[in-house]
């Protein structure tokens, strides 16, 4: 059985989103422009491109607000500089804990997630499911330092992902609980490579793509259409290195993949080939959300049940979810 859920809007949000405007003004004239180069600039959107500027400061949620036992603490983590003769970069984040928690979960937002605009949405989105929820800035976003690119990232989570757990075995160390690792979007790639080197004990992926240049190759095909095939893509090397169906062959461990029925930024059918290369068992759902765009996935009414029944299984618990997703 599929959820089904009706479109709703998620507030402003993070999403891999490719700037391919280029790519239509490049077929005027055609032949001067044949190649499309896509670089980790048009992935990856650090506060010294995108401009952004917190507003205001998370520092509580409706759950902390409503319930004093529910606190939300400020960490830190400092991590190499991509120059090794450059000071170490600090990257800043938050956690929720709740005292009747059975699992932690580290969240990789989108190519514009920043804790200070989007964070309580995430959180509050979560609010129903009885998990830990950490959540960082990447570097060159929001509170971290540093400048950003493929390689740091991913190599950034994978330190948080270590940082995490050894803060969950070091506070809980009789009843840790699983430690799952949720990517939306961008953070789809950063949670990929996690499984892939960690042993996580569970994964939530959201709005995911094989890979970016499957990514990118949807959106020409979608701004182009026929023309598209006269585009050549050329992504550079970093980007090629990510790839979603590689990094999951070897995953064991339980799954969850969602995916919006109108997400016309990784369409339901890239989730899917993410889904499929997951090794075949009966640890993995999939739940596609139809009449869902790419920002409104995870506070969908019937992804919400299934985030949480996903949660408490991966915990050892009966789920209470009001419904199954489909298998394959």
């Amino acid at each position: 059985m599929r959820f089904t859920a009706p479109a709703q809007a998620f507030p402003r949000f993070s999403s891999l989103a490719l700037r391919l405007g280029l790519a239509a003004a490049c077929l005027l004239p055609l032949a001067a422009c044949q190649t499309l180069r896509l670089g980790d600039q048009e992935f990856i959107k650090p506060d010294r491109v995108s401009g952004f500027q917190a507003r205001s400061t998370l520092q509580s949620t409706a759950l902390t607000r409503e319930n004093s036992a529910v606190r939300l603490l400020p960490h830190s983590l400092s991590v190499p500089a991509a120059s090794a003769e450059a000071a170490p970069v600090q990257l800043h984040g938050l956690s929720l804990q709740r005292p009747d928690a059975l699992a932690t979960v580290l969240y990789f937002g989108g190519n514009l997630f920043h804790i200070d605009d989007g964070g309580e949405d995430v959180l509050d989105a979560l609010a129903g499911c009885p998990v830990n929820v950490w959540m960082f800035d990447y570097r060159g976003y929001g509170r971290s330092g540093g400048e950003p690119t493929v390689e740091t990232l991913t190599a950034d989570a994978l330190r948080l992902y270590d940082h995490v757990r050894e803060h969950v075995r070091a506070q809980q160390p009789a009843a840790a609980g699983p430690v799952l690792v949720h990517g939306y979007s961008l953070g789809s790639f950063m949670a990929g490579q996690v499984a892939q080197a960690r042993p996580v004990d569970g994964l939530i992926l959201a709005g995911a793509a094989p890979s970016p240049r499957a990514t990118a190759e949807h959106a020409v095909q979608r701004r182009a259409g026929l023309l598209a095939p006269l585009l050549k893509l050329e992504i550079s090397e970093g980007l090629e290195r990510i790839d979603n169906r590689q990094a999951l062959a070897a995953y064991r461990g339980p799954a969850l993949v969602l995916a919006g029925g109108r997400d016309e930024t990784t369409p339901a059918v890239l989730g899917r080939a993410v889904f499929e290369a997951l090794p075949a068992g009966e640890h993995e759902r999939w739940v596609e959300l139809p009449g869902v765009s790419h920002a409104g996935l995870i506070r969908q009414g019937l992804a919400q049940p299934a985030y949480c029944e996903f949660v408490r299984r991966v915990a050892g618990q009966t789920g209470t979810g009001t419904g199954t997703g489909a298998g394959r």
